[in-house]
């Protein structure tokens, strides 16, 4: 009897160690192999075809292919028309803000705003709705004083990211279509708008040409997160085991070639609330290629405070942007 306990003990060693061999080899083989599983979403997600036809002016063939994503587009209740009313429009900053933000859209104003508001520039506010009536009442205000305010009617939320990416490319595409550049901003990071400017008049046509850059959040494919957290996207949501490279929406910065393939492209990329990935996947699917070469001019983390004068955004928050300003200016 006893021999058969030490038996049966060494089988169930055996099971468990092949159990952890197995695991270990198919964590090895998600490693090095992450980004080609990513890279099948060109094909895959979320229906089999990809998009780069689009870049070469022939279009899709619609006939069989109905859009997938046309829910999403909303109308708004401050259009701010007269931004892009000029024939020149060098950089477009679209600032992401959530309506109670007052005093960050305060700050960008008095601060690096100032720039970017400059000449054959410009800046607005891109916000959701707020079923709070007074909150409601200081943006009527705020727009009418400004009228740099862009308020869509759905509601602002964190889920809502991800709808406001999609009207903001829409809105931007249709309204402000002869934009340069056009860089999509959080409200919460200072930016040194000379060296974006300098960053943007040095780069080579074809460099320009697709121009999808920011900080290139990449490696070796990246995780959807399937804890019960806020940032939870179920497989249900999202199918695959890995994101593929894509820029973080802290900056985002697009030539107005690349805002154009990106609107006419979204109609059939499924969406998900994680903005700035689902941005990489539309760029992905179109065949736009990132790296992470320009990675040392953003400050990501807020931990390179001491090399602003070199960057062109830092994660420092609304109210550095003044001692930014003042250092830039």
């Amino acid at each position: 009897m006893k021999f058969r306990i030490e038996d049966k003990l060494l089988s169930v060693y055996h099971v468990h160690l092949v159990l952890i061999s197995l695991i270990v080899c198919i964590s090895v083989m998600y490693y090095f192999n992450g980004p080609s599983w990513c890279e099948g979403l060109k094909y895959l997600y979320p229906i089999p075809i990809t998009l780069e036809s689009l870049h070469s002016g022939k279009g899709l063939d619609l006939m069989d292919l109905k859009p997938i994503n046309t829910e999403n587009v909303y109308g708004t209740k401050h259009n701010p028309l007269h931004v892009c009313s000029t024939k020149r429009l060098d950089i477009l900053c679209v600032v992401k803000s959530s309506p109670q933000n007052i005093g960050r859209r305060l700050a960008i104003r008095e601060s690096w705003g100032k720039l970017a508001s400059k000449g054959t520039n410009k800046l607005i506010f891109s916000l959701g709705d707020t079923k709070l009536i007074t909150l409601q009442n200081i943006i009527e205000n705020e727009a009418e004083r400004f009228s740099d305010i862009l308020q869509f009617n759905f509601q602002d939320a964190y889920r809502n990211l991800t709808v406001k990416l999609i009207n903001n490319v829409r809105w931007t595409s249709m309204f402000c279509s002869q934009a340069k550049f056009v860089a999509f901003i959080d409200d919460d990071i200072a930016i040194n708008f000379r060296n974006l400017q300098n960053f943007l008049r040095n780069l080579s046509s074809s460099d320009t040409d697709l121009l999808y850059t920011g900080y290139v959040v990449y490696g070796h494919g990246i995780s959807p997160s399937r804890d019960e957290s806020k940032h939870n996207l179920s497989w249900d949501e999202y199918k695959y085991p890995c994101f593929p490279s894509y820029v973080s929406g802290a900056i985002t910065i697009t030539s107005g070639r690349t805002l154009k393939l990106f609107d006419a492209a979204i109609p059939y990329v499924k969406p998900f609330f994680v903005d700035d990935v689902y941005l990489g996947v539309v760029a992905l699917k179109l065949g736009i290629t990132l790296s992470p070469h320009n990675n040392h001019m953003f400050d990501h983390d807020g931990s390179r405070l001491h090399e602003y004068s070199n960057l062109i955004s830092s994660n420092q928050g609304p109210t550095f942007s003044w001692e930014v300003y003042e250092l830039t200016r």
